[in-house]
C-alpha cells in the first residue's frame, strides 16, 4: 500500500511552485468573475416607483387636474424588455409569499385625460415610462379601491397597508415588487376606511 507521507511533504517547496498555485487560483477567479458579469448583464432589471404627484391632462383645455397616482418604470438592463402587466398584491404577515388574488392595474384611462401606453409596454434601455391615474372622481384610482372587496378583506389596520406591493411582470416571467410611498399607502387606507363605513366587512 502506497504511503502519501505527511501534509508537510505535499506543500510547495519553492517560489515557483507557489507562483504556479497563485496563478491557477487567479485564473479560476477571473473566469468566475467574467461568468458572473455576463450573467448579470443578461438579466432584466427594472427600477420602479409609485407615488402621488400633481398630474396634468393631455388636453390643452385641462392642464391642471390636481394630485394623481404616478407609476414610473425604468429599464436598467442593457437591452430593451417588455412588461406584460401590473398587479397590486399584498404580502403575508407571518409567511413568505403573497395573499391569493390580485388587483390588476389597467393603464387605459376611462375619462380620456391621459394617453398612457397599453400593455405590453416596451421599455427601452434607460428610458422611463410614466403612467398617470387620477386619484379621485368617478374613475379615480382610490374610487376603485373604495368600491372593490380586495383591499377591504385584508386591510384591517393602517399597518396592514404597508404590505401592499405593485408587481411588475415582464415577458420573461420575472417579477419586480415595488413598495409604494407613504402617501399612496395613506390614500389606500382612507379609501378602505370609507368602504368599510359604507358597506362593512365582507
Amino acid at each position: 500500500m502506497q504511503e502519501f507521507g505527511s501534509a508537510w511533504e505535499w506543500l510547495p517547496k519553492t517560489l515557483i511552485d507557489w507562483a504556479q498555485i497563485f496563478s491557477a487560483i487567479g485564473t479560476c477567479a477571473a473566469v468566475i468573475v467574467s461568468l458572473w458579469l455576463a450573467w448579470r448583464q443578461s438579466q432584466i432589471r427594472i427600477v420602479a416607483s409609485v407615488s402621488t404627484n400633481v398630474v396634468e391632462a393631455d388636453q390643452e383645455e385641462l392642464r391642471f387636474l390636481g394630485f394623481g397616482l404616478y407609476i414610473i418604470l425604468t429599464n436598467t438592463s442593457p437591452a430593451p424588455c417588455f412588461t406584460t402587466h401590473l398587479d397590486w398584491r399584498v404580502r403575508r404577515r407571518w409567511k413568505w409569499g403573497y395573499h391569493q388574488g390580485a388587483e390588476r392595474q389597467f393603464t387605459e384611462s376611462k375619462n380620456d385625460c391621459f394617453s398612457n401606453p397599453k400593455f405590453p409596454i416596451q421599455l427601452a434601455q434607460g428610458q422611463p415610462v410614466r403612467l398617470r391615474f387620477m386619484l379621485s372622481g368617478e374613475h379615480g384610482w382610490t374610487t376603485n379601491v373604495r368600491n372593490g372587496l380586495f383591499y377591504r378583506e385584508i386591510f384591517l389596520t393602517r399597518n396592514d397597508v404597508d404590505r401592499l406591493r405593485l408587481v411588475v411582470t415582464t415577458s420573461s416571467g420575472k417579477c419586480f415588487h415595488v413598495v409604494p410611498n407613504s402617501d399612496v399607502m395613506d390614500d389606500v387606507w382612507h379609501a378602505t376606511e370609507e368602504s368599510v363605513e359604507a358597506g362593512g366587512r365582507p
